[in-house]
């Protein structure tokens, strides 16, 4: 019977037809999984841009601040005063702000 072949033809092409976009939308979960771990991947480095480059300008900072202190003690302090003024600058810049412990060749070098 022509009419039932006709169908069952038709019955096959939808089956095809169905197997084919199967196929594609496992491809597209598959193709979405990666853009998600991409797009996750990037905001993480991102993230990590924007730490570190606060944490550049933090130490920019501070490094202009303790050359401003140094320049200071240079062009303003009489030269007799300078060992008081480093050993200022020591106290507060290298000890204190970075949490270095004074050793006791530092102590001696204060004296």
């Amino acid at each position: 019977n022509p009419k039932e072949m006709m169908m069952t033809d038709m019955k096959t092409q939808i089956r095809d037809m169905d197997d084919e976009l199967q196929r594609t939308l496992r491809g597209n979960e598959q193709w979405e999984i990666w853009f998600n771990e991409k797009t996750s991947k990037i905001d993480a480095l991102q993230k990590e841009t924007k730490d570190l480059k606060s944490q550049v300008q933090e130490k920019e900072k501070f490094i202009s601040l303790f050359v401003e202190d140094l320049h200071k003690l240079y062009a303003e302090t009489d030269s007799s005063l300078w060992k008081g003024g480093l050993k200022h600058l020591y106290l507060t810049d290298v000890t204190q702000d970075n949490k270095r412990s004074i050793t006791k060749e530092d102590k001696e070098r204060m004296k």
